[in-house]
């Protein structure tokens, strides 16, 4: 079930016509199941291992909605709020830094 979860999610970050609020609240529902899956609790590191292999995908359609949002307010508060999705990513600890320093690389188009 995880492995269609996961998959089901990533589709949906994945819509460049998903508006910013929604695209933003899905990140944080994979950032709350990314932290849920360091519980002690039988195959939770799973959710970890299967979002590690969408998350280029994922940043990259982030990334593409960021350049294609006319507004700079919107665009500005978008890049803010997934930028601390990662920050908090690291101090928790998630990925390598790397692999997160290649994420926000790929949604800020550099």
């Amino acid at each position: 079930a995880a492995k269609e979860i996961v998959e089901v999610v990533t589709e949906s970050l994945c819509i460049l016509q998903t508006p910013i609020p929604a695209k933003v609240a899905r990140l944080y529902l994979v950032s709350d199941m990314l932290h849920n899956s360091s519980a002690a609790v039988a195959r939770a590191s799973l959710f970890r291992s299967l979002f590690e292999a969408s998350m280029p995908a994922i940043f990259e359609s982030l990334g593409e909605k960021l350049r294609a949002t006319e507004g700079r307010i919107t665009a500005q508060a978008m890049k803010d709020k997934v930028c601390r999705v990662l920050r908090v990513w690291e101090v928790w600890s998630l990925y390598p830094q790397e692999f997160i320093n290649r994420l926000e690389c790929l949604f800020l188009g550099r």
